[in-house]
């Protein structure tokens, strides 16, 4: 895996972290299309900055991270498996779900994250398998 892709998705997921999403979106092309978990009630895809940024906006959550395990390069992908965590804001239950994210690059930029419960099928999309 190249040292630039790993940084970048480092660097993107600890701004997220601390909710810094203008860092977050730093690492993120401005035509950057994120596609949700196929199976959550609103899985269309969001393009762009802004439209990122508001599904970011905690607010159901007192808060919310994501926890990055390993990474797995395949050509201009890369398959990050991660755990969310959020905290409700009415409730206080927390919840900590396995998930996978795969991350397509154009550049040093990533230009396409999609999001997935289901590990075969991240790895599929990633062009693992």
């Amino acid at each position: 895996m190249t040292e630039v892709r790993r940084a970048a998705i480092e660097r993107s997921i600890e701004a997220f972290n601390r909710q810094d999403f203008d860092a977050a979106l730093a690492e993120m092309s401005p035509d950057i299309e994120l596609v949700p978990v196929e199976d959550s009630p609103d899985s269309s895809p969001l393009r762009g900055h802004e439209a990122v940024r508001k599904y970011w906006l905690p607010d159901v959550f007192e808060w919310q991270r994501v926890e990055l395990g390993k990474l797995t390069e395949c050509g201009e992908r890369v398959l990050a498996e991660v755990t969310f965590q959020t905290r409700g804001a009415g409730s206080g239950i927390e919840i900590a779900q396995a998930a996978y994210m795969v991350c397509t690059f154009s550049g040093e930029l990533v230009s396409r994250v999609q999001l997935f419960l289901d590990r075969d099928r991240a790895r599929n999309a990633a062009g693992l398998d």
